[in-house]
């Protein structure tokens, strides 16, 4: 493995370790007027068919679980909110608005899934989103 792709897994998997546990279980139990970030989060992963620690994690690693998240990238496009979901991805994936967090994490969650099925695993998976392509 390449020093890069121990960070990225790394960072990704500290987040999980740490916050992912504590989150799932005091979020879904906690009373509120509407779902949590990560409530949505976990929601949107069961969805989507994969682990809801790894969605958080995923949030956790992109943007520190900040909606508002903005990073202009060195090619000159953005990425967008919790997911970090970025201009090239905004149109194929239907958003309208990227800060939006429902948007975002649908979309965001989505593309997580899509990236874990087609490079065969969660590990290679959260290592594409971040990338873009598969190892």
């Amino acid at each position: 493995m390449k020093n890069l792709d121990v960070i990225l897994f790394a960072g990704c998997f500290a987040a999980l370790l740490w916050q992912a546990p504590r989150i799932i279980t005091d979020h879904l139990k906690a009373p509120m007027a509407g779902p949590s970030l990560e409530t949505m989060i976990v929601r949107e992963s069961v969805n989507q068919g994969i682990s809801p620690a790894i969605g958080i994690a995923q949030a956790w690693q992109e943007s520190n679980m900040q909606p508002l998240a903005l990073r202009l990238e060195r090619n000159g496009t953005r990425s967008w909110g919790l997911f970090q979901v970025n201009d090239v991805n905004l149109r194929s994936l239907r958003m309208t608005n990227p800060l939006d967090p429902q948007q975002n994490i649908i979309a965001g969650v989505g593309l997580l899934a899509y990236w874990i099925d087609r490079c065969g695993g969660e590990r290679a998976g959260m290592l594409a989103y971040r990338m873009g392509h598969c190892r």
